[in-house]
């Protein structure tokens, strides 16, 4: 079937919005990520705040032994709560994880029972 292709009258707009779309599309891209690979999704995000953790782990390492004191609290601090994020996100991509395998089981239980 031809298809008849002529220019954008100049009165027109285009309907598309390249930050607001783009930015929708990768939410949505995320989103279907983290329902279909929970462990990936939360282990990555675990691994990127445990980078923020040992970041200036060294540093803080050498202060206490030579001073031996915590000279930088409110960064320990932060570290701390980097460090409990981090270990709750992996806990959280295992157990959905889990979840989701179990799901599909039942679902292919409930296939297989009724074809």
């Amino acid at each position: 079937m031809p298809v008849v292709y002529t220019a954008r009258t100049a009165d027109s707009r285009s309907k598309l919005h390249t930050i607001g779309d783009g930015y929708r599309i990768l939410i949505a891209i995320l989103a279907f990520f983290r329902d279909y690979r929970p462990l990936t999704f939360f282990g990555s995000t675990a691994l990127l705040l445990l980078s923020g953790v040992h970041r200036h782990r060294k540093r803080r390492h050498q202060q206490y032994l030579a001073t031996g004191q915590v000279l930088r609290i409110p960064l320990a601090i932060c570290a701390a709560g980097l460090f409990i994020l981090s270990a709750l996100s992996m806990t959280a991509g295992v157990l959905l994880s889990s979840i989701n395998r179990r799901a599909e089981e039942i679902r292919s239980l409930v296939v297989s029972k009724w074809t």
